[in-house]
């Protein structure tokens, strides 16, 4: 079996606002990576685009 992965990036944020980051993914008990991907939903729909259906795409 061969593993298909995505292109990725990084996000530079400060010591204080990953602690924040961290912190907050801790209260709604998610992953940072899910925080962000909600972000970017939010950033993509706010633009007319869906993150879902682009990030579906292989």
């Amino acid at each position: 079996m061969t593993r298909t992965t995505k292109p990725h990036t990084s996000v530079r944020m400060s010591r204080a606002a990953l602690r924040e980051l961290n912190i907050i993914s801790a209260m709604e008990g998610v992953s940072n990576q899910k925080i962000l991907e909600n972000a970017l939903r939010q950033i993509f729909a706010d633009r007319g685009r869906n993150f879902d259906v682009l990030n579906a795409k292989a």
